[in-house]
């Protein structure tokens, strides 16, 4: 359709011509002219049609004369607020009297940037008061359609919509996120109570056993003392040492989980770190089980704290112990991994380079609805008192902490693999910790 230059000058049934109607949503349309006199004439027939059409629509049009400060609104926009068509002031200062006082400020700013160029539209939601007192929400447009020579606006047409029923559905659907917050904080804090309790039962066990073996060695070293016997003594003292050392261990694992323990990240080599733990492991294992090795040749370095993850590694191989009453293997593997962006998806990391370090048994597996809780804290398989649930967690949160991830596969009797991702370091890379580490 050609662009027509917007009309200047005084805006009212004056400017309309001698027939004009106040109320005409579309003032200064001749509507008993031909519908075929001129191209301009079918101009202004299709544009009557088109403000019908906005009419039908429910929405609202005014028109502002910026230099009289006088405005005029169709019958739609007086039906929003439940006017006839008969009614209404033509005055600005009048019509800034029905926006709510909380909106008044920020409505006019917003007419303010638009009349100074800064703005390409007017467009601001508020409230106005509707003739019965009561208050809707509207949606308002508007753009200056003539300035003069200056840049001074002069004039400036818009529309209302009426979106009452919209906000109403958004502060509904606010205060149901928030009724939905509420219970899930209480669904967490139940939660969190629950685990208390499985926790206080597995740490009551563990630390009552830790505080036995101490208090008995202890106490035979005394007996032995009064009895003339030292030979022993340093038996029983080492035996006190190792269930002290046992208990220090313990509260490692705990101040590890809850992350009071500041991370000290460094260079280390997967390789180095597993075979000087080999021993350590298998004296923990004990006799029944084997611990084998496959370790890449070629495998790149990782930036991590080498404390955390010899305390997974260990939790990872007591868990496969335990898999395994009857005794096994329990094989400890370490290789290369280069994730594309398919990849890193499955495995719920970014694509790059990894070392994905594995421990694996051949023990009774677990079943899905098992693996699905593996990694919650305070979960356990084990009878009460035996286990507190924090091995698996504390692995898992490693390996976040350290820019990776953690993945557990097995099957009800094929046994269990446990996978760490952890960037892996090429010669040459920036020996830093991920900034994933400062994260959950």
């Amino acid at each position: 359709m050609p662009q027509r230059d917007p009309p200047r000058g005084p805006v009212g049934p004056a400017a309309a011509g001698s027939d004009g109607d106040a109320n005409d949503p579309t003032p200064g349309i001749d509507r008993n002219a031909p519908s075929t006199a001129s191209p301009a004439a079918a101009d202004d027939s299709f544009t009557d049609i088109m403000a019908l059409a906005i009419e039908g629509s429910g929405i609202g049009l005014w028109d502002r004369n910026v230099a009289t400060g006088e405005i005029r609104y169709s019958p739609g926009w007086k039906a929003i607020l439940g006017y006839p068509a008969s009614e209404l002031s033509n005055r600005i200062e009048e019509a800034y009297t029905r926006v709510h006082p909380d909106d008044i400020a920020y409505v006019q700013a917003a007419m303010q940037a638009h009349f100074d160029g800064r703005t390409r539209i007017y467009e601001v939601e508020h409230r106005l008061r509707c003739k019965d007192g009561s208050w809707k929400w509207v949606l308002s447009r508007g753009k200056v359609v003539a300035r003069d020579a200056g840049g001074r606006a002069l004039r400036m047409v818009g529309t209302t919509t009426d979106i009452t029923a919209t906000r109403s559905l958004a502060d509904r659907l606010r205060n149901a996120e928030g009724e939905l917050q509420v219970q899930r904080e209480q669904l967490f804090q139940a939660q969190k109570m629950v685990a208390v309790g499985q926790l206080t039962g597995g740490l009551a066990h563990d630390f009552n056993n830790i505080l036995t073996g101490i208090t008995g060695s202890l106490e035979l070293m005394r007996m032995r003392l009064a009895q003339g016997q030292p030979d022993d003594v340093e038996r029983y003292l080492s035996a006190a040492l190792d269930a002290a050392s046992r208990a220090a261990a313990l509260t490692h694992r705990l101040l590890t989980f809850a992350r009071r323990q500041t991370p000290e990240a460094k260079p280390t080599d997967p390789n180095d770190l597993i075979a000087d733990m080999a021993e350590l492991l298998q004296r923990t294992v004990g006799p029944q089980f084997r611990i084998a090795t496959k370790l890449a040749a070629d495998v790149w370095r990782i930036c991590c704290d080498p404390n955390q993850l010899e305390s997974s590694i260990l939790n990872l191989c007591i868990n496969a112990r335990d898999a395994m009453p009857a005794g096994g293997t329990i094989m400890v593997e370490t290789a290369n991994a280069s994730l594309d962006e398919e990849s890193g998806r499955r495995h719920d990391v970014p694509p790059g380079e990894y070392v994905v370090i594995s421990v694996a048994d051949t023990g009774s597996g677990m079943s899905p609805e098992v693996l699905a809780q593996v990694f919650d804290p305070f979960y356990t398989t084990k009878p009460p008192g035996q286990g507190t649930g924090l091995g698996l967690p504390m692995v898992y949160g490693f390996a976040k902490r350290s820019g990776g991830h953690a993945r557990i596969q097995s099957r009800s009797g094929s046994g269990t693999t446990v996978r760490i991702y952890l960037p892996g370091m090429r010669p040459g890379t920036p020996s830093t910790l991920p900034a994933s580490s400062h994260h959950s």
